[in-house]
């Protein structure tokens, strides 16, 4: 007896076995191609990091700035000596791009100033009362420079209800030539000390020369608003030298002793100086900050000098003297303001020596404080040369720094980042031992790809990678 069986369940079956071994087919080859996409991205990924993390080991010592200095892998183009990096930590560039490129010189030193004050509030520790801490990174040392800078300009506004005489300053100016942009920096430096000799070339430095620049755009803004750039110069006050022996935390690793009229091997030793004037050497430099000065404190001194009766009636026996005896009485008054001028100058490059040996001055002039002499006055109008006399210190009073703070504050942030790279620059050049020469323009800060590899089955795989330093 024959008996029938229904086979409608197994044809089901094979039809479905067919459409789940289709399925999971294309599972896998989903799954190896992804695969393989994320191996080339990792790979790639891995590769820039390795390289990244080849910084400038010189440039992180001294100024605790990160960079990666692609001239140090042979004399081709940056581009050229990224690629052979990643070549050779296993990095397929042949369908690399290179979208952007940004530079530590880039955009004024935008990357630099970035780093320097994301170091700076990191840097400064909230528990030892640093002036940085708290919810507003540098306000506090930003309010201590603008009372100084208000100081400064009531004092010049104090000045101007002097009623300065025309003609007693043009004889002033032509008779002694101390003025008007000529300030012998020997002169007011301290006893025993001498001006560096120290010298540059201009046309070397990052700002002197055409820069190797970047391109393209990132998504992260490094930017960072005004009341933070006080940071940059309490940086630069720190980590660069100045004429008064301070700062130099950079310059400690590779000058040896204490001091500041050491040989610099190619470098300077004004740094600060340097940034605030731009010039080739330190006498140069120093004497350019030291006009800056005289001239702020000339205006106080004078203000000072036109409300003392006692010495106004010194002016006045010393006009009526000088005159007389050159037979020209009629010149008595022109004289007088030569002179009050003159001995306001003298009083302001005493007060300059006195802060480059240390000492502090005080802001508000009084005539207890008064320092030169009437008859070193009468030397000066005779001979043109200034006493060697310093004022005394005043505790509590304003220092050589804080004159440089001061100017630092009113100076363009592209420019002072630009002159303090050529100084980073200068200062790993006379570190480095293997004789590669730095440049901050080959320098890379960050870096965003396009890359394109062949995968199985003629796919072509698109991806982009970006690194930078933060």
């Amino acid at each position: 007896m024959n008996q029938w069986v229904k086979g409608s369940i197994s044809i089901y079956l094979a039809l479905m076995v067919a459409v789940f071994l289709t399925f999971a087919g294309a599972l896998c080859e989903s799954v190896m191609t992804q695969t393989a996409k994320n191996r080339v991205r990792t790979q790639t990924q891995l590769a820039l990091e390795n390289v990244f993390a080849e910084y400038d080991p010189e440039l992180f010592e001294l100024y605790h700035v990160f960079g990666l200095d692609l001239g140090r892998y042979g004399s081709g183009s940056p581009d050229e000596a990224l690629r052979a990096r990643l070549n050779f930590y296993g990095a397929d560039t042949s369908g690399c791009d290179t979208d952007a490129a940004r530079y530590l010189s880039d955009h004024g030193g935008e990357a630099f100033v970035d780093q320097v004050i994301r170091y700076m509030k990191e840097h400064n520790d909230p528990a030892a009362g640093s002036p940085l801490s708290g919810p507003d990174p540098g306000g506090a040392a930003e309010a201590g420079l603008d009372q100084i800078g208000q100081e400064i300009r009531t004092i010049s506004s104090l000045g101007t209800q002097i009623g300065d005489d025309a003609e007693g300053w043009a004889l002033f100016t032509d008779t002694t030539g101390v003025l008007g942009g000529i300030v012998d920096a020997e002169t007011l430096m301290p006893a025993g000390r001498h001006v560096s000799a120290s010298a540059i070339d201009p046309g070397r430095t990052v700002s002197g020369r055409t820069l190797t620049g970047g391109f393209g755009s990132f998504r992260r803004d490094i930017s960072h608003p005004a009341r933070e750039r006080v940071l940059f110069d309490l940086y630069v006050m720190e980590i660069m030298r100045n004429a008064a022996g301070g700062g130099g935390a950079a310059g400690s690793h590779v000058v040896e002793g204490v001091g500041i009229d050491l040989a610099c091997d190619g470098g300077l030793a004004y740094e600060v100086e340097y940034i605030l004037s731009g010039k080739e050497s330190d006498q140069k430099n120093l004497a350019s900050v030291a006009e800056r000065i005289i001239a702020v404190r000339f205006m106080a001194n004078l203000t000072c000098l036109s409300q003392d009766a006692a010495r106004l009636a010194e002016i006045e026996s010393l006009a009526a003297f000088v005159t007389a005896a050159a037979f020209v009485p009629e010149l008595e008054p022109a004289v007088q303001k030569a002179l009050m001028f003159g001995w306001a100058y003298a009083e302001s490059a005493a007060e300059v020596r006195s802060l480059l040996a240390g000492k502090r001055i005080a802001l508000h002039k009084t005539s207890d404080r008064w320092t030169v002499t009437s008859a070193a006055l009468l030397t000066f109008a005779m001979t043109g040369k200034l006493a060697a006399t310093e004022a005394s210190d005043v505790p509590g009073g304003v220092s050589y720094e804080d004159f440089l703070r001061g100017f630092l504050t009113a100076m363009n942030i592209d420019l002072k980042a630009v002159r303090t790279l050529d100084l980073v620059e200068i200062g790993v050049n006379r570190m480095r031992a293997d004789g590669t020469q730095f440049k901050v323009d080959q320098c890379l800060f960050s870096v965003r790809m396009s890359s394109s590899c062949r995968l199985p089955r003629s796919l072509t795989y698109r991806f982009k990678t970006e690194f930078g330093y933060r």
